[in-house]
């Protein structure tokens, strides 16, 4: 029983399929099978059984699924022992909210790059309802996202603070410069709005509402770098966290409104699945990103 075997056991028990765990661990889905069939033959019992299309755990196999990700992390702190940080191989898996990913996440990676030169840092995109099933998984070792409090009892938060969301625009807009513009007046100008699910854009419907607007859309768009670009060349406004566009109004760019309302704010939340062992480079990871 080896670390590969249990890791090819845990993917399929996530995904329920030989052939999606070996795409995810780019393996032969021959090579899957055997791993797993070796695997049932050192434990003496039957980890799967198909039912339709699935492969469904047996009464056993669930029996055996939180030993085998409590006997991944004790082959983790074991291999790590006695070994500098320049020595450590492995994998980083991120999930990361698209308004985090240029402000925090990648201002960081060359300092981690500099401390663990041979580990492969994988940075997965997305939102945060699709990314947290993946983390609960252990497909991502790692959730950096913008939201509500994730309040789930099964993750663990090691970093959390609150980010001010803001109105932004291109600098030549007509509101630039004018002080306490009253919220209603914003809604006569159309919006790039990020996705509609977004935590951003339900706070912006909700402000309309509260004011007795409506969201005029010129454009959603799930993409923070597109945002920036189409802002200065339209006469349109976006509703985001601060932190994301701080470096854009520094420059003159873009410009934050000053709007007469009561800041809403984002969660940002850098999370972790209770039962994970963290590598000395993961802890590290989170002290990068506790300290910006």
């Amino acid at each position: 029983m080896d670390t590969e075997s249990i890791k090819t056991f845990l993917e399929v028990a996530g995904h329920e399929s030989f052939t999606r765990a070996a795409e995810e661990l780019n393996y032969a889905q021959s090579t899957i099978s055997l791993r797993i069939q070796r695997l049932e033959e050192d434990l003496g019992f039957p980890l799967f059984e198909r039912i339709g299309r699935k492969n469904h755990l047996t009464d056993a196999g669930r029996a055996f699924l939180p030993r085998a990700a409590e006997m991944l992390r004790i082959m983790g702190e074991v291999s790590a022992l006695g070994r500098s940080d320049g020595d450590l191989q492995g994998t980083l898996r991120v999930g990361v909210s698209e308004s985090l990913l240029f402000s925090m996440v990648l201002p960081i990676l060359p300092s981690l790059h500099s401390r663990f030169p041979k580990v492969d840092v994988q940075l997965k995109i997305g939102q945060t309802t699709e990314l947290i099933p993946l983390l609960k998984q252990n497909h991502l070792d790692l959730l950096f996202v913008s939201h509500t409090p994730v309040s789930d009892p099964t993750l663990v938060c090691r970093h959390r603070r609150q980010e001010a969301v803001g109105f932004f625009t291109g600098p030549n807009h007509p509101l630039v410069g004018r002080n306490r513009i009253p919220l209603k007046q914003l809604f006569d100008y159309p919006f790039i709005t990020t996705e509609p699910t977004g935590l951003c854009c339900g706070l912006l419907h909700q402000l309309a509402a509260d004011c007795g607007g409506s969201v005029n859309h010129f454009i959603s768009i799930d993409n923070f770098n597109a945002i920036r670009a189409l802002l200065p060349q339209s006469q349109s406004i976006s509703y985001l966290p601060c932190h994301t566009l701080a470096d854009d109004t520094a420059r003159g760019t873009l410009a934050q409104l000053d709007v007469d309302h009561e800041t809403r704010f984002a969660c940002c939340q850098l999370l972790h699945h209770k039962g994970k062992w963290l590598s000395p480079f993961m802890e590290h990871f989170i002290r990068l990103i506790s300290a910006r």
